[in-house]
């Protein structure tokens, strides 16, 4: 065996052996790993209906934007399923 070889085949036995879990092709191992961020920027592409909707739901609100209705909606959702999150939405009141 090649010592290019043996090094990756090193490579591979120390990210199958490691405790931190990771996602993606075993070849190119993306660790889970806690950010030092409190957030992260997230964007996705909606129904024209579905935005109009948050939109007036932010102004109902008294939410900055959509970005607030959309985190709102989503930890409501998530919670309601009985996940938890240190977040500033206590009990589903808003802010």
């Amino acid at each position: 065996m090649t010592e290019m070889a043996e090094r990756w085949q090193d490579r591979m036995e120390e990210a199958f052996q490691a405790r931190e879990p990771f996602l993606g092709h075993p070849l190119k191992p993306i660790p889970l790993r806690e950010t030092k961020s409190r957030t992260e920027r997230v964007s996705t592409y909606v129904e024209y209906d579905f935005f109009k909707f948050m939109q007036e739901y932010a102004a109902r609100g008294g939410f900055r934007g959509v970005s607030e209705v959309l985190r709102r909606l989503a930890i409501l959702g998530a919670a309601h399923e009985g996940y938890q999150f240190e977040g500033d939405v206590p009990n589903g009141e808003p802010k």
